[in-house]
């Protein structure tokens, strides 16, 4: 499949010519409970009144609702171009359901992959970090969530980490929705090893598209499409906090009125044997 049509199949998907929704977007302060999102990281410009969304901050946003989530579950369709240098596009498409279970992964696939298949046989934490990344490659919003750390790990096989670039408001079939940029490296280089725009629910503060471009070691590109419909997200409980230390009171010893020892009583007479008359 050429990429000039991948790309047009993409903005077909996404809605042609995004329509800024600023107000909208900026508006939505989500459901009860839910992260404050845009709420804490937009800015008004007082002169002109356009609303910014540092893309730092809302991505730090979305991480910390991913890592809130205790049970959630999703459905999305995937769609995987990988072309080779020298070769010819080969195209993938599949249809994921991704669950959390008990603090757990679940990725449900058409076809069980090798580390999935092999799971069951016996439990190591190595063979668990290899299905994990397997996973998170399949479903790399679920790295918001089970990546120890998020920016730097979003995507295996990207060393340099990822820098969130740009945050702004879109309309995407009628409906308002952010758009994040992440970008590899420190986010200032044209020459980037891999790009994702990740498309999010200003309510519910959960990805529902994604779309992502990485040249992989060997040269070949790799490109990722997602369209992914949350059927079920809930957080979980509120962590107790520690309570405040309380100092133990001083107690300051009451004074007392000086007391006067009794007078000692006169000395008797001495005691001694009788005198001889």
């Amino acid at each position: 499949m050429p990429r000039a049509l991948f790309r047009h199949l993409v903005a077909l998907g996404l809605g042609l010519g995004f329509a800024l929704a600023a107000v909208d977007v900026g508006e939505a302060a989500g459901p009860p409970g839910a992260p404050k999102g845009l709420w804490s990281c937009r800015t008004v410009d007082p002169q002109t009144g356009d609303v910014r969304i540092d893309p730092v901050c809302f991505f730090d946003q979305l991480v910390d609702r991913y890592r809130r989530l205790d049970k959630y579950e999703d459905v999305a369709e995937v769609l995987q171009v990988r072309q080779g240098i020298g070769e010819r596009p080969r195209r993938v498409e599949t249809r994921i359901g991704c669950a959390i279970v008990d603090g757990r992964l679940h990725v449900r696939t058409p076809s069980p992959g090798p580390w999935r298949a092999s799971r069951g046989l016996r439990r190591s934490r190595a063979l668990d970090q290899a299905a994990l990344r397997y996973d998170l490659w399949l479903a790399p919003h679920m790295a918001l969530k089970y990546a120890e750390e998020p920016a730097k790990k979003f995507r295996d096989g990207v060393r340099e980490g990822f820098t969130a670039t740009e945050a702004e408001a879109v309309t995407i079939d009628s409906r308002p929705m952010v758009h994040l940029e992440l970008t590899s490296g420190d986010g200032t280089s044209a020459d980037c090893t891999a790009k994702f725009d990740l498309y999010v629910n200003p309510e519910s503060m959960l990805v529902e598209r994604i779309t992502g471009q990485q040249r992989m070691p060997d040269g070949a590109s790799y490109e990722t499409m997602l369209t992914i419909t949350p059927t079920r997200a809930e957080d979980g409980p509120e962590l107790p906090t520690e309570p405040a230390a309380v100092e133990d009171p001083v107690i300051e010893p009451v004074p007392t009125e000086p007391t006067t020892p009794a007078p000692a009583s006169p000395p008797g007479p001495p005691v001694g044997r009788p005198g001889v008359g």
